[in-house]
């Protein structure tokens, strides 16, 4: 989208400044994210927020306890397989919460959070199995929920996001998985959990 016009951060785009507002409170932004998607996507399906008969998907965290999910947020499927879950999206950054470590992140600021999960309909639908959770910086950059990337924009020494040093992907009991995708992807690809 950025290479395609020209700017160098998600803001600038026409997609972004004509977004209708924020995922979670404007009316009109299934209905602009319908069309707009297209020219990005092969979607084929798409699901407005409070949708349980379009995605009736139960997700359950990485210990198999039950999980209030994502259905609230739009939603859409893939020609792939993939659904894409798009919570917190908005049409500017982030209120500025970030400090010099979110510059060294390569993450000036955040726009939204994207959650993934990458066989659609089909089983475990479990956080850190196969859902798995992302934050889009306004420079086109995707961080991993637990990565240390994305530990390093809360600037609190990585203790409450980073998934080596909180329990948001650990192979205890108490982390639901919603770290996991850091863990996966700073792990050479492996599930190691």
């Amino acid at each position: 989208m950025m290479a395609k016009e020209e700017v160098e951060s998600l803001d600038e785009t026409e997609f972004f400044r004509n977004f209708p507002g924020e995922t979670q409170n404007s009316s009109r932004v299934p209905e602009y994210l319908d069309t707009a998607l297209g020219q990005y996507f092969n979607v084929v399906k798409n699901c407005h927020k409070h949708d349980t008969t379009c995605n009736s998907i139960k997700y359950k965290s990485l210990h198999n306890a039950p999980l209030t999910n994502d259905l609230n947020d739009y939603n859409f499927y893939t020609a792939g397989g993939q659904i894409i879950y798009m919570g917190e999206f908005r049409r500017s950054r982030l209120p500025d919460q970030y400090n010099k470590d979110a510059q060294l992140a390569g993450c000036p600021a955040i726009i939204g959070v994207i959650n993934i999960d990458v066989n659609g309909e089909k089983g475990p639908n479990k956080y850190g199995r196969d859902y798995f959770s992302y934050r889009l910086c306004v420079n086109g950059k995707l961080l991993a929920e637990g990565s240390k990337e994305l530990a390093m924009t809360a600037g609190d020494n990585y203790t409450g996001y980073w998934w080596k040093t909180s329990y948001s992907c650990s192979g205890n009991n108490k982390g639901i998985g919603h770290g996991c995708a850091g863990r996966v992807m700073e792990n050479g690809w492996k599930m190691d959990y």
